[in-house]
Order: structure tokens, then C-alpha cells, then sequence
């Protein structure tokens, strides 16, 4: 029997399914692994427990489909067993199948009786015997917003929410990004090495590296085991940043000996970015409003060995007399819903409420009326959000825009015209289906007077 696939019972019999409450997903995880040694065994426990996760509502459907006990008369292990064992069938061709159910029979023997290991064992075999007509069931489906909320594990009130924002057929497309596996993207530090010069170091130790589509200063790394173990990352000659982050920095094409606030900028992924897009030149104050998050930017900003950045603890919503109509360029990394996060973390898309985003969307609007007090006249204030709903993006800087007549969306730079469709007018709204990025918005607003 698979001690991974023990383990990752574990974990599952952890989790809240359900108010499918996760917050506590990683720390359960962690906890869970931290005695593991093999790689390939720490990937394959992520990548079913994610995965079950991912997909918990059409793996539950399954299981009703096949099951006359319902499934809140399961023993509980006897049902993680089920979801474990259902997704390795459904979404991982290059598992044996016969390692999954045995692994799955032994596991509910070990733990429960063998009676319950015979039902399972049963309902697993049909699954696999019905594969391809399970998939082609639900794929065959006239999607509407039940039905895509039924397949791809979404709440409803977020698939009705994409529907009405960009129509039922890109939402599909959304949905089944947003349930694909991420690549790790890092940003290279300039200041200490180029693109190129960092592709030739890494490949030197085996790694499979690409540039990235839209991003200057990214990398996609392919097999990223043991590369946080590298002398060149503790060396700091590059940090782990999605591409659609990265383009904050290109976006507001900041000069040297600028300042630069950021306001909301734990971990610092923006700030340093900014420090070595500017050359270590200038000031970029990086603020957030606690310690703990403080000290997240300090540990990137000495690892990545750069002079320029400063960070104090400071609530964006507050505001900060002493630098009124004093900054080049403000950087509003806004508080948001996270929803362009998904598929690498989610148990977001379960611990969202439509009260949450109300709530989000009413802290981003005070930042930015705070925000745009610090900019000078001919100067900067970046907006952007890691979200895909347009209530917490364009709709909000339409919003602002209504109440500061002094602030306009100004073009991004030239080489951006032919990449988004959007960029003329001042801002882009990335996509995971669209982009291969996260979900991701940038804004860029210039004071005229």
C-alpha cells in the first residue's frame, strides 16, 4: 500500500467538506508532509488532495450517481476514500488503476472493516469500468449555470457572476482554466543578472526554463524540484512571480530617482520588482498594515540584496498628511477576492461569499480615494487587482473616475498596444484561459492637475 496515498486520506479527514471550509488547507498539508522525503511522493499527495478539492462537487455527484447510501451516511474515511480514489480514475491517465483501487480497498480495511473495503471496492470498479461514459455524460451536457457549476466544482454565485460578466461560453473556458495546474513562473533580478544569463545558470543544473509570452523579466521553470535550494536563488538573482504581477512594474514605466509608495505590499513581490526596474535608484516605500507582513518584504528585499526599498507598518485606508501630492507613482495592490488565484490555491473559490466581495469592493474604493491625495500632478497611481470579476476592477476605476475629475486612464506604454487589446485605453484585464497567466487586472490612472 502507498504511504503517499495514506497520507493524503489524512489530510482529506482533516478538511472541512462540509461548509467546505479551507483555510486551513495548506497548514493541514504541511503538517502532513513535513517527514516526507521523496519528491515524486510530495507531488503526487498535492496533486490528489488539490485535485479532489478542485473537483469535490462532480466527484460527490459521482459517488451519489453509484452509491445507494447517501453520501452523509458514509464513515467519513470511507467517503475520502471514494473521493481520493475517484479523482485518480477521472484526472490522472498515468496512475495503474489497479494501484488505485487496491491502495483504496487496503486504506478503508486498515482503518474501518471490510465491509466497508467490499463496497468501496464495488463502487470504485464500476467507476472505472464506466470512465469514459462518465466523462462523456457530463461533457455532453447543455451547460448553463447549474450545470457548469455541477462540473467544474464552482460555487453557483461565482459562475453567475462570470456568466453575466463575459457569457456562458468563456465562462466554460474560465472554469476549466481556473481548474488546471499553474506553472511556477520567477522574476529575474536585473540587478544582478541578465534573462538570459540566468536561462544558461539554470539549465546548467537540469532545469527546463522559458521565457515568458508578455513579461520582460519572467521565466516559467518546468521542473522546479529543489530550485528554491539553488545558490542562485538564496544568492537572490531571482523571486517567484506570476507573470501577470511582473507587469505591474512595465505598466507603470517608472523612471529613475522616482518615489514610489506601495501601500498595500506584503510580500514585496511589486516593490522589489519596481526597485529593479528603476535600478535600485529612487525611493519605493513599501507599507502594509502589519508586522508580520513587514516582515515578509524584509526578507525579500535583503535576499534579493536591493538599497532602494524602505517598508514601515501603515493602514492604506488611513490617511497620511505628510505625503499629500508627494509621490511619482502609487501603487494600489488592492485587498480583493483573489479569484484569478484559483488554480493555485483552491480553497478560494469555497471561502468567497458575495458579502465578501461587497465588503472588498467598499475597502478598495477608500484606498484609492486615500491613494489619489498622494499623487503629484503629472504623476502615476497603479491600480490592480489578482481578481477576474469587473465589479473589482474596471467598474470600480470607472467608479473613481466619476468622483476625481482630476485623474484620467492613460495609455500603456507602446510595446503593450499589439499584446492586449485594452492597453490603448489604459488598462488590461488578464485571464488564465486567455493569458496562461492568473487573473489578473492592471490599471494605470495619471493626475492631470
Amino acid at each position: 500500500m502507498s504511504k503517499s496515498r495514506d497520507i493524503v486520506l489524512k489530510i482529506l479527514n482533516g478538511l472541512d467538506f462540509v461548509t467546505k471550509d479551507f483555510e486551513n488547507n495548506k497548514k493541514i498539508i504541511e503538517d502532513n508532509i513535513k517527514n516526507c522525503k521523496n519528491e515524486d511522493d510530495i507531488r503526487l499527495i498535492k496533486e490528489i488532495t488539490y485535485g479532489v478539492v478542485k473537483n469535490i462537487t462532480i466527484i460527490d455527484q459521482i459517488i451519489s450517481d453509484y452509491s445507494k447510501i447517501k453520501l452523509n451516511k458514509l464513515h467519513r474515511i470511507v467517503l475520502n476514500a471514494l473521493r481520493m480514489g475517484i479523482y485518480q480514475i477521472i484526472y490522472l491517465d498515468r496512475v495503474p488503476e489497479y494501484s488505485i483501487l487496491n491502495d483504496s480497498v487496503e486504506l478503508v480495511k486498515k482503518y474501518t472493516h471490510k465491509g466497508n473495503a467490499n463496497y468501496v471496492n464495488a463502487i470504485l470498479r464500476n467507476i472505472s469500468r464506466d470512465k469514459e461514459k462518465i466523462i462523456k455524460r457530463y461533457n455532453d451536457l447543455d451547460f448553463d449555470i447549474n450545470t457548469l457549476s455541477l462540473v467544474y466544482s464552482f460555487p453557483q454565485f461565482l459562475v453567475e457572476m462570470w456568466v453575466n460578466d463575459y457569457g456562458i461560453d468563456f465562462t466554460r473556458s474560465l472554469l476549466d482554466s481556473l481548474n488546471s495546474k499553474a506553472k511556477l513562473n520567477i522574476r529575474v533580478n536585473i540587478t544582478k543578472v541578465s534573462r538570459d544569463d540566468l536561462i544558461k545558470r539554470l539549465e546548467t543544473y537540469g532545469y527546463i526554463v522559458e521565457k515568458t509570452r508578455y513579461s520582460n523579466y519572467g521565466l516559467i521553470v518546468k521542473n522546479p524540484e529543489k530550485l528554491f535550494q539553488t545558490e542562485e536563488f538564496i544568492d537572490g538573482y531571482f523571486t517567484v512571480q506570476d507573470e501577470s504581477s511582473m507587469l505591474v512594474a512595465e505598466v507603470a514605466d517608472i523612471e529613475g530617482n522616482s518615489f514610489v509608495l506601495d501601500v498595500c505590499s506584503a510580500p514585496g513581490g511589486k516593490a522589489t520588482h519596481i526597485a529593479e526596474y528603476i535600478g535600485d535608484n529612487g525611493i519605493v516605500l513599501a507599507r502594509d498594515k502589519s508586522n508580520s507582513k513587514i516582515q515578509l518584504i524584509k526578507e525579500n528585499v535583503k535576499r534579493l540584496g536591493l538599497k532602494s526599498v524602505k517598508s514601515e507598518i501603515f493602514d492604506a485606508t488611513t490617511l497620511d498628511n505628510s505625503l499629500i501630492d508627494k509621490v511619482d507613482c502609487c501603487l494600489v495592490d488592492a485587498p480583493c477576492s483573489g479569484l484569478g488565484l484559483i488554480r493555485r490555491k483552491p480553497d478560494i473559490k469555497w471561502n468567497r461569499t458575495l458579502d465578501d466581495i461587497d465588503e472588498l469592493i467598499l475597502i478598495q474604493e477608500k484606498i484609492l480615494n486615500t491613494c489619489s491625495s498622494y499623487v503629484k500632478v503629472g504623476g502615476k497611481l497603479i491600480y490592480s487587482t489578482c481578481t477576474i470579476n469587473n465589479a473589482e476592477n474596471i467598474s470600480q476605476i470607472e467608479k473613481f473616475l466619476k468622483h476625481h475629475k482630476n485623474f484620467a486612464l492613460e495609455p500603456f506604454c507602446d510595446r503593450f498596444d499589439k499584446t492586449f487589446e485594452t492597453a490603448k485605453k489604459g488598462y488590461v484585464q488578464l485571464f488564465p484561459n486567455v493569458h496562461g497567466t492568473d487573473g489578473f487586472f492592471i490599471a494605470s490612472l495619471k493626475r492631470l492637475f
